[in-house]
């Protein structure tokens, strides 16, 4: 069983899409996968992902978490036909938030 998947553009250091086991979700692997992404994969890039609008019912917490790990909030957008809004995570944010995810305990380093 998978508890978390991520698929990403190098080209454009998109994030097109995350996803981690309900049960496993505040244990740290959100924090992984942006760990090995900034740090072996998109080195120097810019991240950025979208995800629900502040205020959509639809969000289970995605955006509070983004922030969290030093996202910023961007552009709204349409995507499908359905509003979404832009995160950034800039490449100067990017030391300095894996300090700070390295503060919880992760299950496991391997991804």
């Amino acid at each position: 069983m998978a508890i978390g998947v991520m698929g990403f553009s190098p080209d454009t250091g998109s994030i097109d899409f995350l996803a981690v086991h309900p049960q496993y979700r505040h244990l740290g692997i959100t924090k992984l996968f942006l760990d090995k992404l900034a740090a072996e994969l998109l080195c120097g890039k810019e991240i950025t992902l979208t995800t629900y609008r502040a205020g959509d019912k639809a969000d289970t917490g995605w955006r509070e978490e983004y922030r969290h790990l030093g996202f910023a909030e961007r552009e709204l957008l349409v995507e499908y036909g359905y509003p979404t809004q832009r995160f950034v995570l800039p490449p100067n944010n990017k030391e300095e938030t894996r300090n700070e995810r390295n503060t919880e305990k992760p299950v496991s380093r391997e991804l």
